[in-house]
């Protein structure tokens, strides 16, 4: 079995000295800062008798930010399914790449991936994909050689259960490891779903304005947001799926989703479409619905008299005239305005 002297050697860590047998606390103050890659200081660390136990081996913790890595943390144990995450983040994103992965005793994973210039590691993150998705990015993990014992209520070994090269971090991950935290509200919908007048609304849109999937061009995300739009325009997954079929939408990607059952998981339109609902939370079903906003409450106070007045007083020739006059302002403005990044610094 790897040990965690080896394991650190091999990728170059930032590591700090943990108790033998022990997961957390870490052993001394600020030990993420201290962290070091230095095989001599880690050498006189492991001889401490603070930290060592006599016939047993020193667990080590990788500082992950330090390290220059992001460490993808799957829980998976009773009551957590983080693997079950893990799976439908990698079918809406087209899969996470292979990479360095260590088990742990309770049988989650963690998954290394080096940071890049869009994917920073500042601070440990929990639940990074939603409220109870149950992958976290950690502060610090332990190295595969590392063993917990007894008294922790998953004893055993850290071990390697892929030793691929570690990969880069895709550039999809950065938006999930920039919030702090992934609002999720009740999922209620706000009005009955699948309305004539909301689908109507949903067929125009996917006809007319709706920003079409294109492989290379991010077009999963472009159909998560689209689905997201969808779900808060009052519409069903169910009625979502069909609409974007049936609209026409579909057979404008490049290239076209798979209906129903066949092909890969991850080129389905209806495998995307259940991901939106499941993952885009922020808002209740239908909130973007005038009924949401106004009410369907007849007892309302009705302004259609106040209504007509407006809109006969905004045709009147001198409010189009001065309409004209704006936009004609505004034209020659933006024909003159420097751009910002053309423009000379204050002195």
């Amino acid at each position: 079995m790897t040990t965690g002297a080896a394991f650190i050697r091999a990728h170059n860590l930032r590591a700090f000295p943990i108790k033998s047998g022990r997961k957390k606390p870490p052993c001394f103050a600020n030990n993420l800062n201290l962290a070091t890659n230095d095989m001599a200081r880690l050498k006189q660390w492991s001889r401490d008798p603070r930290w060592y136990a006599p016939g047993h081996p020193l667990n080590w913790g990788v500082s992950v930010a330090l390290s220059g890595y992001v460490v993808i943390d799957v829980d998976e144990k009773p009551g957590k399914n983080g693997a079950a995450t893990f799976e439908r983040i990698g079918l809406l994103h087209g899969g996470w790449p292979r990479t360095l992965t260590v088990r742990s005793p309770s049988g989650g994973h963690h998954l290394y991936y080096r940071q890049t210039n869009a994917v920073r590691f500042v601070t440990g993150k929990q639940d990074i994909f939603g409220p109870e998705s149950h992958i976290d990015a950690p502060g610090y993990v332990l190295t595969a050689g590392s063993v917990l014992d007894a008294s922790n209520e998953y004893p055993g070994p850290y071990t390697i259960e892929d030793d691929a090269p570690i990969a880069l971090a895709p550039d999809w991950l950065a938006g999930y490891l920039g919030h702090t935290e992934r609002r999720s509200t009740d999922q209620t919908p706000v009005v009955e779903l699948d309305q004539d007048i909301n689908v109507e609304w949903a067929m125009h849109h996917l006809q007319h304005n709706a920003k079409v999937c294109i492989q290379g061009r991010g077009g999963e995300y472009t159909l998560l947001l689209l689905a997201g739009v969808l779900k808060d325009h009052g519409i069903s997954e169910w009625m979502a799926c069909q609409l974007l079929d049936e609209s026409g939408y579909n057979a404008k990607c490049q290239p076209p989703w798979n209906l129903g059952n066949d092909g890969e998981l991850a080129d389905r339109l209806g495998v995307k479409v259940a991901n939106a609902y499941c993952y885009l939370k922020q808002v209740r079903p239908g909130a973007a619905t005038a009924e949401a906003d106004f009410g369907s409450d007849e007892s309302e106070p009705d302004h259609s008299d106040l209504i007509a007045w407006w809109q006969k007083f905004d045709a009147q020739p001198e409010q189009v005239r001065r309409r004209h006059e704006r936009a004609e302002w505004n034209a020659a403005r933006a024909r003159v305005t420097i751009p910002d990044r053309d423009r000379k610094p204050q002195r």
